[in-house]
């Protein structure tokens, strides 16, 4: 693979997880769960098991997104996040995020053909 082909590859895994963000921050189950690939996994740490599946993403998203992530969020409900790194090597990515409550987090992620097959998500409030 030359540079430019992995640089493009980077550039490609950036552009998934911005638009990742982007739903996320929407709060819309269908929109966040159409980031992923249709079995992906995803481990969460305040999560008790993984999510495995476009499907259950999108039930988690729909069902428990809001309580689950309460901690989260500031006294208004919104949970603006600042992004201290947002960086990517290839098809893997990598954020580094602090909260308005002080909580702050990782997420790492495996993203191939505009599909995040992999996510991991680690917060500390």
């Amino acid at each position: 693979m030359s540079n430019e082909d992995f640089d493009a590859i980077s550039a490609s895994t950036l552009a998934v997880m911005q638009r990742h963000a982007e739903a996320s921050a929407s709060g819309d189950a269908k929109r966040i769960a159409a980031d992923y690939a249709e079995d992906a996994v995803i481990l969460i740490s305040f999560i008790d098991h993984p999510l495995v599946g476009r499907a259950a993403i999108e039930e988690w998203a729909a069902n428990s997104f809001q309580a689950e992530t309460e901690g989260l969020r500031d006294d208004a409900g919104e949970a603006h996040p600042e992004f201290k790194t947002f960086t990517s090597h290839g098809e893997y990515g990598y954020l580094v995020v602090e909260l308005p409550t002080g909580a702050k987090g990782t997420e790492t992620y495996h993203i191939r053909n505009d599909e995040i097959l992999f996510e991991t998500a680690t917060f500390f409030m």
